[in-house]
């Protein structure tokens, strides 16, 4: 355990404490339980790089299939009508 001088009134501090005693003031950020409710930067909801590049062309493919399937489907259907 280390102390430091507090940043608003010079009191020492422990490295740990999360404020200064005397005043009050914040000495570091709070810190939250690792990987609960973050995605890591650089990620794509939690698949980095190389993994989420097949997914999103996976996603891409299937949905120009579905329009290229409505597209034949309407052609055929306007051919049969007339």
């Amino acid at each position: 355990m280390a102390l430091t001088a507090c940043h608003e009134c010079g009191h020492q501090v422990s490295t740990e404490a999360d404020a200064c005693p005397q005043c009050g003031a914040r000495v570091r950020p709070p810190q939250s339980a690792p990987g609960v409710g973050t995605v890591a930067a650089g990620t794509f909801g939690g698949l980095a790089g190389c993994a989420a590049a097949p997914f999103v062309i996976g996603c891409g493919c299937l949905v120009l299939l579905f329009f290229m399937a409505a597209l034949a489907s309407a052609a055929t259907a306007a051919v049969v009508m007339w």
